[in-house]
């Protein structure tokens, strides 16, 4: 499964976002950033898995806020004309949605 994803930098701190579960970390580095998120996505699904069918929908459907995917496609957008370090990255995911 991939789940589309924003790492940015904000004062001191990274922070990642995922787009499909609306969850989000921060870290001291781009890269633990990214591992945690990747973390707390595994656990999500694993976790969203193992309740009943109702509540399992409702988590493995739910987004993150409107304003994260404006961003998200805006710096789709940017990075079509910006050959730069891209804050966007699809995270894998072994778990299943």
């Amino acid at each position: 499964m991939k789940i589309r994803c924003i790492v940015l930098r904000k004062g001191a701190l990274w922070v990642a976002l995922s787009l499909e579960f609306g969850l989000g970390t921060q870290a001291d580095t781009e890269l633990e950033a990214k591992q945690k998120l990747k973390a707390q996505i595994d656990d999500y699904i694993e976790e969203a898995n193992g309740i009943d069918i109702a509540h399992r929908e409702y988590l493995l459907n739910r987004k993150a806020p409107f304003g994260s995917f404006l961003l998200y496609y805006w710096l789709v957008f940017k990075s079509l004309w910006i050959k730069d370090h891209s804050p966007l990255f699809s995270q894998s995911t072994n778990a299943h949605a």
